[in-house]
C-alpha cells in the first residue's frame, strides 16, 4: 500500500509541476481563439434572434410556444458559448486544474501522517477514505487537462482554416448581417 501511495504523490505532483503549466501555457497563447469564441457566439446570438425576428414579423400567427421554443434555443446557445469561453480562459482553467490537484496532494499528506500512527490516529477506513478521494481529485484534475488540451487544438485547428481559407472583406452572414469582425469593428467606431 505504502508503494501505491507513493505513486499517487508523485503523480500529483509531476502533474502539478509538468502537465498542468504546459496546458496553461498554450492556452495562454490561444488568445487569438478567444476573441473568435466570442465573435462566433455573437454572431450565433445575432443570427437566431434575426430568424426570430422575421418568423415573429412574416406569421402573425406564431404562437407563443414557437416563440418560447426559439429563446430557449438562443438561450442553450449562448450558455453553450459561455462555456466554450471558459474554457479557454486561463483564471478559469487554472482554478479548474490545480485546486483538485493540490487537494489531492493534501490528502495524500494527511493520509500518511495518519499512517505513521505516532499520535494514535491511524484508521483504516479513513485512510482509505483519503485515497478514494485523492484519487477521485487527481482524475478530475485529469478530465479537465484532457478537455482544455482538446479545446485547444479544435481551436487552434479552427484558426489554422481561417487562415488557409479567409473570409472574404466584407462577407455577409446567413441573415445578410456583417460578420464578427465587422460587427466588432462598428461597435469600437461607434
Amino acid at each position: 500500500m505504502q508503494e501505491f501511495i507513493l505513486v499517487l504523490s508523485n503523480l500529483i505532483i509531476a502533474m502539478i509541476a509538468f502537465a498542468a503549466p504546459v496546458i496553461l501555457f498554450l492556452l495562454s497563447l490561444n488568445s487569438e481563439g478567444i476573441q473568435k469564441a466570442k465573435i462566433q457566439a455573437e454572431i450565433q446570438k445575432r443570427e437566431t434572434l434575426n430568424i426570430l425576428a422575421k418568423e415573429i414579423a412574416e406569421n402573425k400567427d406564431l404562437k407563443a410556444a414557437d416563440v418560447e421554443k426559439r429563446q430557449k434555443q438562443l438561450k442553450n446557445n449562448e450558455k453553450k458559448a459561455i462555456k466554450r469561453i471558459q474554457r479557454l480562459t486561463p483564471k478559469i482553467q487554472i482554478k479548474k486544474i490545480f485546486i483538485p490537484l493540490l487537494l489531492s496532494l493534501m490528502l495524500i499528506m494527511f493520509d500518511m501522517v495518519l499512517r505513521n500512527n505516532k499520535f494514535g490516529l491511524y484508521d483504516h477506513y479513513l485512510s482509505m477514505i483519503l485515497i478514494a478521494l485523492s484519487i477521485a481529485g487527481t482524475a478530475t484534475a485529469g478530465i479537465f487537462i484532457t478537455e482544455l488540451a482538446w479545446e485547444i487544438v479544435t481551436t487552434k485547428q479552427m484558426i489554422e482554416e481561417e487562415k488557409r481559407y479567409p473570409p472574404l472583406e466584407h462577407s455577409l452572414t446567413a441573415t445578410g448581417q456583417p460578420d464578427g469582425e465587422q460587427m466588432i469593428a462598428q461597435d469600437e467606431e461607434g
